[in-house]
């Protein structure tokens, strides 16, 4: 049972914020530490991990839980691992002629105190895996749970306190202190998940709903927080006559089934090309009686939705479609059970078209004309995930140009989430803000930009660098306006053309000046 307290908030806030100061995440080898922990404490807590998983998402299968939720937060911890180091270091850029000479560059700044709200749906991965980026990038971190994942919010708990904040220091034989005051865990129910952005965090990070998700972002605007929001949406699939059907059915039955469907980058809808279509409705029957052994309901790798709630809310979809039911439909409420279902060409104003499914729903439509796939997309939210299954260059090339989404995928569904070299997020409705690998830990950062101009070269202010300052004559004006046109270039771009003309007006500029002393 998770109880409500609000009033720990406001405590454990200013205590991080104390931790912060002290600058301790500032050290590297404390963030590497950090990391290490957190893969042991996954490590030796998988069957606790994997146990209340199968408990707050209706899991047969412990292998299959531990394939969707633990393994892709060891990847990912893994990854940051091998690689936040480098990230850390300054990024030099170029300076231009015309602000130099000085050297620029970018270092990753911490922001303080992080809050990551996770979501029930892969309790671990969303909250967990955001918080390694958060740590990585030298932030004191607070993790909140999901509240409706009760089993995996109490081990989240218990994995931080446990193996987070370790440093251990010898003080007799055998004896170590413990300190754990920068990474903690807020547990609660609907009242502390109202309350606790209201509060100056740092930075923060959610993954959830769009509709939670604005009242996130209205919270912390009061404060001015950046905010990486992590949300969903209609994500389409769409098939065309030169895919490879059978790699088409697979896969995007795969990326439905998967969690029961409540995953944010499942396949939402299909889109199939009218010549196909019979073909591929019957291969992806074909295909989902195998994967889930001819009954998902005894099938061991087929979970459960997450509540009554959402169960009844599938229930509705399922009724009030408008279309033909092609397959499934069977919901049982008291085991939180809703068997995978295809519908042909439900009305557009249906439940199951107007929001996320998010679920084993998976309607269908055929179309003749590429635009009218494209028309339609467009006319809806910018959705989180948009997939395409075929070889036309043509098509490939429209959908990068003329469509938006938080990813686009060729021939694949659900699996650039762990390709951790590419950003994780959304776009408009979908989110804004990305995690994963270097786009997360950026994202975690403040990326301070730096100019120095030291030493004797950089701090001059002979003819014609005086000319910048006041009063501002005609000749100072005119100069000014020259340099601003000759210089405003950067190394990176000089040719031998262009070095040979700024050394001309180098000399000049040596020789006005000594002229102008002579007089």
């Amino acid at each position: 049972m998770i109880l409500d307290n609000p009033k720990i908030i406001q405590p454990t806030l200013d205590s991080l914020k104390n931790s912060f100061r002290t600058g301790k995440t500032l050290s590297l080898s404390y963030r590497k530490q950090q990391l290490k922990n957190l893969l042991t404490g996954l490590k030796e807590m998988e069957d606790e991990i994997i146990n209340a998983n199968i408990k707050d998402m209706g899991y047969k299968n412990k292998d299959t839980s531990k394939l969707f939720n633990l393994t892709p937060t060891i990847m990912e911890i893994q990854f940051i691992l091998k690689n936040f180091e480098k990230w850390s270091q300054k990024q030099k850029v170029d300076t231009s002629l015309l602000v130099g000479p000085g050297q620029s560059y970018i270092i990753p700044e911490p922001f303080g105190v992080s809050l990551v709200i996770g979501a029930w749906n892969y309790p671990l991965s969303t909250c967990v895996g955001p918080a390694a980026n958060s740590i990585a990038s030298g932030n004191c971190v607070v993790l909140k749970p999901s509240e409706m994942a009760p089993y995996s919010s109490n081990v989240i708990k218990k994995l931080i306190e446990k193996y987070l904040g370790k440093k251990y220091k010898k003080v007799k034989k055998n004896q170590k202190i413990i300190d754990n005051d920068c990474y903690r865990v807020i547990e609660g129910q609907i009242e502390v998940s109202k309350e606790i952005c209201s509060y100056p965090w740092d930075h923060i990070i959610f993954t959830g709903s769009p509709q939670k998700g604005r009242l996130i972002a209205k919270a912390a605007a009061e404060n001015l927080i950046p905010v990486i929001l992590e949300l969903g949406g209609k994500s389409p699939t769409i098939v065309d006559k030169s895919a490879n059907l059978e790699t088409a059915a697979y896969r995007i039955i795969s990326g439905k089934i998967q969690n029961s469907g409540q995953t944010c980058i499942a396949p939402d809808y299909l889109y199939v090309e009218s010549s196909i279509f019979d073909k591929f409705l019957e291969m992806l029957k074909k295909v989902l009686l195998e994967m889930t052994q001819n009954d998902p309901k005894t099938s061991p790798d087929y979970c459960r939705m997450i509540n009554e709630f959402h169960t009844k809310r599938m229930q509705n979809m399922i009724k009030n479609h408008g279309g033909k039911l092609f397959y499934g439909g069977e919901v049982d409420v008291n085991q939180k059970y809703v068997q995978p279902t295809i519908i042909i060409n439900p009305q557009l104003d249906s439940d199951c078209m107007k929001d996320e499914i998010f679920g084993p729903i998976l309607p269908i439509f055929s179309y003749k004309n590429f635009d009218e796939v494209i028309n339609f997309i467009n006319s809806k939210d910018k959705p989180l995930a948009l997939y395409y299954y075929g070889e036309n260059k043509i098509h490939k090339q429209r959908l990068i140009e003329q469509t938006s989404s938080g990813a686009l995928s060729f021939n694949e569904s659900v699996m650039h989430y762990i390709n951790h070299t590419l950003p994780f997020g959304g776009v408009g409705n979908s989110g804004y803000g990305k995690i994963h690998g270097q786009f997360g830990f950026q994202s975690c950062s403040h990326m301070k930009p730096v100019l120095d101009k030291s030493g004797f070269i950089g701090t001059l202010n002979a003819y014609p660098l005086y000319c910048r300052f006041p009063p501002y004559t005609e000749s100072r004006i005119k100069t000014m306006n020259f340099l601003s046109q000759v210089f405003d270039i950067y190394p990176s771009e000089i040719t031998t053309s262009v070095y040979f003309k700024i050394f001309i007006v180098l000399i000049l500029a040596i020789l006005l000046s000594l002229f102008s002393k002579l007089w």
